[in-house]
């Protein structure tokens, strides 16, 4: 099992966190959300979004802390992820369109492939605005979840939740490189959850992590490498043949094989950097 100090996380939680804190938290965070949601059903901008799924992380990321103390895993309600879901799509959508336009500004655009991704796009934005109109209800989520909250969170669930992160985090940074890209996005999400709760498991944490994930540093340098890593997967993906395969001019073909040949050496030497920051952080022994 990993081991460690630390590392100077701040510590709230000692003993336990009885069902008033858990339900203040809770609503800190749902608070939150629906202020970048009502954003984001506005416009649907990238910006917007991308603040809407960082709040909906961190209360997911409580959630299934609390699901520890059930001893089951904590899941956002149904309706919720599907949005989450949806509103990820959009932006990716909307991503790669900036993406080709900033590398392809000085040289002729596929016009013809941004155009694809501009209609897909608008067509998951109306899905999602209707869905936001008729089949979500936030206050709804939001009671549904204080109504189900156990009595207290006690040190064992913490114990529990942060001992299966590390012992998960272990065997992913175990598997000998080149790690799959699912492997590699599972490490990023299970960082990610740890870092969002860290103000609950600080004590738990330095008993079972590594002090060089459990420093800031460690952990952001890890996750922004993961995150560039995650992007590029996600930019190859929408050059999948679902889309290339609909353009039929050649030079525009030539123009998005010259992007995917870019974008794969960048995400193999990425890979390549990743591997040495698992080495140091999360895995600190011979792999």
């Amino acid at each position: 099992m990993l081991g460690g100090s630390v590392a100077g996380m701040e510590v709230v939680v000692s003993l336990g966190m009885k069902r008033r804190e858990m339900a203040h938290i809770i609503r800190k965070r749902f608070d939150k959300v629906e202020n970048a949601y009502q954003r984001v059903t506005e416009h649907f901008e990238v910006d917007d979004i991308h603040e809407f799924r960082i709040e909906i992380k961190k209360l997911r990321a409580f959630l299934r802390l609390l699901g520890e103390t059930k001893g089951k895993k904590g899941k956002l309600p149904k309706r919720l992820h599907q949005f989450y879901q949806l509103a990820g799509n959009i932006r990716n959508l909307q991503l790669q369109q900036k993406r080709v336009r900033e590398l392809r500004k000085d040289q002729g655009l596929p016009q013809a492939y941004l155009n694809l991704l501009n209609t897909e796009a608008a067509t998951q934005i109306l899905v999602a605005g209707n869905m936001a109109r008729n089949h979500l209800s936030l206050q709804k989520e939001r009671k549904n979840i204080l109504s189900r909250l156990p009595d207290s969170l006690r040190r064992k669930g913490r114990e529990r939740y942060v001992r299966g992160g590390g012992t998960h985090l272990e065997g992913l940074a175990a598997t000998p490189p080149p790690r799959p890209d699912d492997t590699l996005h599972s490490i990023r999400k299970i960082c990610k959850d740890l870092y969002y709760n860290r103000q609950y498991i600080g004590q738990e944490a330095g008993l079972e992590l590594p002090s060089t994930l459990l420093r800031e540093e460690g952990m952001k340098g890890l996750t922004d490498v993961l995150g560039d890593f995650q992007d590029m997967h996600t930019a190859l993906e929408l050059l999948h043949d679902r889309y290339t395969c609909l353009i039929a001019d050649g030079g525009e073909r030539a123009i998005l094989d010259s992007l995917k040949r870019e974008w794969e050496e960048k995400k193999r030497t990425i890979r390549e950097g990743v591997n040495g920051l698992l080495v140091e952080t999360v895995h600190p022994r011979q792999l």
